[in-house]
């Protein structure tokens, strides 16, 4: 569950590429109305191997506070809503580089899973540290969960960055598709290997 199309890829994809067994569905909150990233995300999505799902939450410039419960909860629930979740992942409490978007994102799916409106057997938030100006992302020393990537995965989400997506090598999306990818385990989930 992420704010933008291209989160996905950029945070996670390494791990959807790594299990190709897994059911994927990828939920982005934003951009629903922007014809030209609504398709790219469907491309993206694809090419990972996963469902793509597409709301409208409003993502214009500048960005306005939102309501959690009322203009994230609602999307999440309406798309997400009324099945049990096996691995549910979503952005970071520091929203990766400090993104509002992925912040509230956050706060909302952790708020919806702490409440049983959003059940799953594990939780998995995001864990590096990004600057935007710089493009330079690291995994958070306190990440609970690593995968390193192989050098086909990495290459992989960033082939998606650059050719479904558009950006150039040098964007910050290119830079911030990092191995090893970095979570922060939230529930226990199933005793057993990680992915």
């Amino acid at each position: 569950m992420v704010a933008h199309p291209d989160d996905e890829t950029i945070w996670c994809g390494g791990l959807i590429l790594r299990r190709p067994d897994w059911q994927w569905t990828v939920l982005s909150l934003c951009r629903a109305d922007d014809d030209d990233r609504r398709e790219r995300f469907g491309r993206a999505c694809r090419r990972l191997g996963a469902r793509a799902i597409i709301s409208d939450l409003d993502d214009g410039a500048p960005l306005a506070p939102l309501d959690g419960p009322r203009d994230i909860g609602r999307r999440i629930l309406r798309h997400a809503g009324g099945r049990r979740w096996g691995l549910v992942l979503t952005h970071g409490a520091n929203g990766e580089y400090g993104h509002q978007r992925h912040r509230e994102v956050h706060d909302e799916v952790l708020r919806l899973a702490a409440g049983g409106e959003l059940p799953h057997e594990d939780l998995w938030t995001f864990a590096y540290d990004c600057a935007a100006a710089t493009g330079r992302c690291v995994p958070q020393a306190d990440a609970t969960v690593r995968i390193d990537l192989t050098e086909a995965q990495l290459a992989g989400k960033r082939r998606i960055i650059h050719d479904t997506y558009g950006f150039g090598e040098e964007a910050f999306e290119c830079r911030a598709c990092i191995s090893p990818e970095a979570f922060r385990r939230h529930s226990p989930g199933p005793q057993g290997e990680l992915p």
